[in-house]
């Protein structure tokens, strides 16, 4: 018997993801797992003869294109993680959905989503601020459903694909940068700044339900470049040694990271009370390689009459 096969069940396609009213598309694929985890039954003599299930979620991770708009600001650098509020929860009363629109008509409904990693921010011209920069987004159990439900994590549908392209919202342009004030430390970046959010997530669990909800317990901010305008000062500029380089004695300047976009529709973003990142800021000697290697900084908590505040300020520039 001679094998075919029919092309036409084949089922490829690109696609974009829906969430926090932003249209995230991509330059090349939305990949979804449904993550299960099991425990195996386990009896003397035979071995494993079951396994059961404990909890399963969604993760969804794409790169993303270099469009930039409020909405797609606000949706992949939210302000709970520029300024935590640590053991609060990120869900909201009502669930939010992430939506995957496929270009074939076919779309899947993540009921209760949450961005459970930031994709890096870059500032420079040869590149859009969120180009090429990965995210992931988790889906849990909707709001009061069980996990018996047909739809207590997705469902499936039809919908025409009738996504459109916004050119004026792709911008990459020049970026300055300054450590302090009066006059500050002028910071030449050889290509651009990656700017870059860790975060510490708690899942809650229960062991009748699985996972069903999420708590911030940690943000940390930083930035990178590599400089072509620093010398061997750095090393003074970092108090390696001297005044205020005691054992013990803090690493904090009171200087913010201000690094400005030159165009309207670039993005503005300051560290506040950035301090130098360990082990930063290498010299280095030989042909055609620059003085300073690769710097970094660290964003802090700034508190005003006690009350924190934001650790990390980013706008998109206005006219």
């Amino acid at each position: 018997m001679s094998t075919t096969i029919d092309r036409t069940v084949l089922i490829t396609g690109a696609g974009a993801v829906t969430f926090s009213s932003a249209t995230l598309l991509t330059p090349g694929q939305i990949v979804a797992r449904v993550n299960q985890t099991e425990r195996e039954q386990v009896v003397a003599g035979y071995g494993t003869i079951n396994r059961r299930i404990q909890d399963n979620h969604i993760r969804v991770t794409f790169p993303n294109h270099g469009f930039m708009s409020a909405a797609i600001l606000a949706a992949l650098c939210p302000t709970w993680a520029r300024n935590p509020s640590l053991g609060t929860s990120l869900l909201a009363s009502t669930d939010a959905a992430a939506v995957i629109n496929g270009m074939d008509g076919k779309k899947v409904t993540i009921h209760n989503a949450i961005l459970s990693r930031l994709p890096s921010l870059y500032l420079g011209a040869d590149k859009g601020v969120f180009e090429d920069q990965e995210c992931e987004i988790l889906g849990l159990l909707a709001k009061t459903t069980a996990r018996t439900n047909a739809a207590a994590l997705y469902t499936q549908a039809s919908e025409a694909w009738a996504k459109t392209i916004t050119q004026s919202d792709y911008q990459s342009c020049g970026y300055t940068a300054l450590w302090g004030t009066g006059p500050g430390q002028s910071i030449l970046a050889e290509k651009g700044w990656t700017v870059s959010c860790d975060l510490n997530l708690d899942v809650k669990t229960t062991a009748d339900v699985g996972s069903y909800d999420v708590r911030i317990m940690g943000a940390t901010w930083r930035a990178r470049c590599q400089p072509y305008n620093l010398d061997e000062t750095v090393w003074t500029l970092q108090l390696h040694q001297g005044t205020g380089a005691a054992v013990g004695s803090t690493t904090l300047q009171s200087k913010d990271l201000v690094i400005t976009a030159d165009a309207v529709g670039g993005v503005n973003v300051t560290l506040h009370d950035a301090s130098w990142l360990v082990g930063d800021g290498r010299q280095q000697w030989g042909t055609g390689v620059l003085r300073v290697g690769e710097i970094g900084f660290v964003a802090n908590r700034k508190f005003n009459t006690g009350v924190p505040g934001e650790m990390v300020t980013i706008a998109i520039k206005a006219a």
